[in-house]
Formats: C-alpha cells, sequence, structure tokens
C-alpha cells in the first residue's frame, strides 16, 4: 500500500466535509494508493496551532511552494475565492490538484472531472457530463446526461441538474436548486 500526502486548503466546515471525504475514501479502498492528510493550509493571516478535526494548519500558501510532493484540494465554498486562489498560485501545477470522489457518489461512463474536483456522497452523475476543473458537488446532487460544468462551479447540497444543462465558469448554486 502506498500512501499520497495531501493538504486541504480551507479549514473551515466544507474543509472539514472534505478530509471526512478523504477518510472515507481511504476505508473503502485499504488496499490501494491512500490520501496520508498532513492537515490544513489557510491563508497566512488565519495561521495558527489549533487543530482541526485532529489535523493541525501546517501553514499559509507558501508552505506549498517548499512541499512539491503534497498534493493539493480547495476546499472554500465560494467559486470566487477559489477562482482566485488559482489564478495567484502560478507556481503550481494543475496535476497537483486532487479530484476526489467519494465513494459512495455513483458516476457513470463517459463522464469527465477536471483537476481539483470534489464529488461528495450521494451525489448521482449519469452519462456524457464534463465536469471542470475545481467544481464542487456537494452531497445528494444529482447531473443528468450531457451536463457540462465549467470551472469553479459550486452545486450546494441537494441541487438537482436535468440533462443538456450548461453551467457557466463560477456558477453557485443554492441548497435544493432544480435546473431543467
Amino acid at each position: 500500500m502506498s500512501t499520497q500526502p495531501i493538504v486541504i486548503f480551507g479549514a473551515g466546515g466544507f474543509g472539514r466535509e472534505v478530509l471526512q471525504l478523504i477518510h472515507d475514501i481511504n476505508r473503502a479502498n485499504p488496499a490501494a494508493t491512500v490520501w496520508e492528510p498532513l492537515g490544513f493550509v489557510v491563508d497566512a493571516a488565519y495561521v495558527d496551532d489549533r487543530l482541526v478535526n485532529g489535523l493541525p494548519i501546517v501553514g499559509s500558501p507558501d508552505w506549498l511552494v517548499t512541499h512539491p510532493e503534497v498534493r493539493i484540494v480547495l476546499a472554500v465554498g465560494a467559486p470566487a475565492v477559489r477562482r482566485r486562489t488559482v489564478a495567484s498560485w502560478t507556481s503550481i501545477s494543475p496535476d497537483r490538484y486532487a479530484t476526489l470522489v467519494h465513494p459512495r457518489a455513483w458516476v457513470g461512463d463517459h463522464v469527465g472531472i477536471g483537476h481539483g474536483s470534489v464529488i461528495c456522497a450521494g451525489a448521482l452523475i449519469t452519462t456524457n457530463i464534463t465536469i471542470g476543473q475545481h467544481v464542487h458537488v456537494n452531497i445528494g446532487c444529482t447531473i443528468g446526461h450531457d451536463a457540462v460544468l465549467e470551472d469553479f462551479v459550486t452545486l450546494n447540497p441537494s441541487v438537482n441538474i436535468s440533462g443538456n444543462v450548461r453551467l457557466g465558469t463560477g456558477v453557485d448554486v443554492g441548497t435544493r436548486a432544480a435546473l431543467i
């Protein structure tokens, strides 16, 4: 068994949910490569010595430059903040961003998922779907055939996207919304 170190950018509510998602992935695949969560990275103004769900805040974004072997997942709910963060981290290559899919999400055939996207438990994603980079599909969302979610989209919990829907870059869809 091999491990891949990972840090979570953002130590708020969604950051803690992403940590749980990582634990669930590890439990579901004990014989495969597992994630080794090292802790949280936060903006410099928020660095302190507290623990968040048992893990430390390891540093600010500067820490990432000195640890190139560590993968990153952005766990900030606001699409505009994720977009600005990625744009400001010019030295971080796209392949350092981990794509996480919860083991209790169902993802059909012919679905493309971009770097840094997070698919939470209970998501149902059918077929012929494009999910861009740094997209968050929260718990209990459904996405129908031929949908396109461009980069930095957020689907809050229980969103339903019908087939052939296109969401542009940075769209933030509220909880329980249904888009046809």
